[in-house]
């Protein structure tokens, strides 16, 4: 997709490399006239040849300096060969695809200058001073101008007169929307320009949310069908409203984790009201948003001899992969340097119990696993645990299960399956989806699970491509345990838990 450089961004470009045979190396291109669409030889690109003499069936992480280009560009990858035969061409490969601003170090100054007579020197007050450093922007958007015509934003009516405007309100300009007075019920949208995520980028959405007067929530939407053009309500969208009850004319720093998405999608802001009168719409504002590469909050688990195993963070919740009571744990469990392993190829049930409470908060549970034996074989995680007897039997107490597994005999299918349980105690659960997934369950998968309590939702991604999205009216509201679980042998690696909205 076109990417959008500021002058003196200097940005990078990083990818991550493979190769295996002979043949010519692999191209980057870069383009400053490209249009979008259609024959890429139309267009005037620069070459980077990408030596790759040093990786044999392995990969190495290249960077590009983009310094020297700004305004629309795009980047490809051209692969050529000489030939059809051996030698004529080799298998190449591109992950973990980024452009981003180098760091540099900045410095800000005050510089006073005054006479050494009497009234030649004034006082001076530096005061609200701030200095916001992303470490990745996606993009960033202050709404300082017209929003059609400069922001990038797209600004869509669905229903009423009223639309989002430029206004300045608690002494802070932004993006305002306000229903009342119009001339029906409002619905309206702010849709952002296209964005890319990597799996790996652990992207965060942040803003600067402002309310006065009462009225329905602001809804956060995320879409990765919305054509960029039109209605937004004929693509999907998960929605986060976001509460708003501690502000009356006043401004406060949101952050939604958009960790779970990968690929290209849209982040919009919905306002509706429920009338056109006093308290069926409040004003609402937003300021300062800009879509991030995010960080690890929460509480992380690394499951592995060479790393801490148990860590805490300021959101409350905490985690400790610790080996639990014999009464609590089944299976034979090792925390190796490969990470938690379960090498009983016997166990069916084989379960490894993380002590953590879970209160309601919406959060995205993580983890990465392998199974190790052929035939039927599977691992999972139970989440919002709580009341097991004695962690044996098929089910855990009251929990939900993400499980993945691999079942030709059952499943006439050698596909790798992500599939979510619900559990009712230790030897009771109900399906409540299955899907096939990309990659096999031989090799890493990447699991994040979205529980969203506010919309009663659980949406499961694997190797970050969504495959579950799931509506429970009885939705769990707590636990106190999270459990790792395999079915034979299984390797887990890195996991964690962490908040959804902060």
């Amino acid at each position: 997709p076109v990417i959008k450089l500021d002058k003196g961004m200097d940005a990078e470009l990083a990818f991550d490399l493979y190769r295996k045979y002979d043949g010519p190396q692999l191209e980057v291109m870069v383009s400053s006239n490209y249009s979008g669409s259609g024959d890429p030889e139309a267009a005037s690109w620069d070459s980077y040849p990408i030596d790759h003499s040093d990786i044999d069936d392995s990969w190495k992480t290249v960077t590009i300096d983009l310094s020297k280009y700004s305004g629309n560009t795009y980047v490809a990858f051209r692969y050529t060969t000489t030939g059809t035969g051996g030698g004529d061409g080799a298998r190449l490969g591109v992950d973990n695809i980024s452009v981003y601003p180098n760091s540099k170090e900045v410095y800000v100054a005050f510089h006073y200058i005054s006479g050494t007579e009497s009234g030649e020197a004034g006082k001076w007050i530096v005061d609200n001073f701030e200095f916001r450093a992303y470490p990745y922007a996606f993009f960033a958007e202050e709404f300082d101008v017209d929003i059609a015509d400069e922001s990038g934003f797209m600004v869509y009516s669905s229903a009423s007169n009223k639309d989002w405007a430029i206004e300045e309100r608690a002494d802070q300009k932004g993006a305002f929307m306000n229903g009342y007075g119009a001339d029906e019920p409002s619905e309206d949208w702010l849709v952002s320009p296209e964005i890319t995520i990597t799996k790996n980028d652990k992207a965060a959405l942040v803003f600067d949310l402002y309310r006065k007067y009462d009225g329905p929530e602001l809804e956060v939407m995320f879409s990765d069908n919305y054509s960029g053009k039109g209605d937004p309500n004929s693509a999907d969208w998960v929605s986060y409203p976001i509460d708003h009850s501690d502000l009356d004319d006043s401004w406060k720093t949101v952050s939604i984790d958009l960790s779970a998405y990968s690929g290209t999608g849209y982040v919009a802001f919905r306002y509706t009201s429920t009338g056109v009168g006093p308290g069926d719409g409040g004003r609402l504002g937003i300021d300062n948003v800009a879509v991030i590469r995010g960080s690890d909050a929460g509480a992380a688990f690394t499951m592995k001899v060479d790393a801490p195993v148990t860590t805490s963070s300021s959101s409350g919740l905490e985690a400790a992969a610790v080996l639990p009571d014999s009464s609590k744990e089944t299976g034979d469990w090792e925390i190796t340097t490969n990470g938690l392993s379960q090498d009983d190829e016997s166990q069916y049930f084989a379960k490894y119990v993380i002590p953590a409470p879970q209160d309601g908060t919406n959060l995205i549970y993580a983890f990465s696993g392998k199974a190790g034996t052929e035939g039927w074989k599977g691992f999972g995680i139970h989440i919002l645990a709580s009341g097991s007897k004695t962690a044996k039997g098929y089910g855990y107490g009251e929990s939900y299960l993400i499980w993945v597994t691999k079942d030709p005999e059952h499943t006439n299918s050698n596909s790798t399956f992500v599939q979510l349980y619900k559990s009712y105690s230790d030897s009771s659960m109900d399906q409540l989806a299955s899907k096939a997934i990309i990659g096999d369950i031989s090799d890493t998968v990447d699991i994040k699970i979205l529980v969203n309590h506010n919309l009663k939702t659980i949406v499961v991604t694997a190797n970050g491509i969504p495959a579950i999205s799931f509506t429970d009216k009885n939705l769990i509201n707590s636990g106190n345990e999270i459990v790792i679980r395999a079915l034979n042998k299984a390797v887990f690696t890195d996991g964690g838990v962490f908040p959804l909205n902060k």
